[in-house]
């Protein structure tokens, strides 16, 4: 998935990787979500492996909480040159070269 931007203004999940065994890719998408209750901007289930490369994340958050609720290995997340602006940790992953 490229160049798309995922929007709430609210507290739903932006994306929901809800397949175990699903590969995800997101290059240059943006994700923007104006939290009020849950800092959470996608869920991926266990077993998934899901990589952001050269993504955005914003705006500031004020809520507790990462951007990606992930129980499985922190291999199987993979976040590669992105901008997190939202002041929230990403979560279970393995970041790489991100600006804040």
């Amino acid at each position: 998935i490229s160049n798309v931007r995922f929007f709430t203004d609210g507290d739903d999940l932006l994306v929901n990787v809800s397949y175990n065994r699903a590969t995800v890719f997101f290059m240059g998408c943006h994700f923007e979500k104006n939290a009020k209750k849950v800092a959470t901007f996608v869920e991926i289930a266990a077993g998934a492996r899901v990589h952001f490369i050269g993504c955005s994340f914003y705006p500031m958050v004020n809520v507790g909480g990462a951007l990606f609720s992930h129980t499985g290995a922190i291999t199987s997340v993979q976040v590669m040159s992105c901008s997190n602006t939202t002041g929230q940790t990403f979560g279970n992953c393995t970041d790489t070269a991100t600006t804040t």
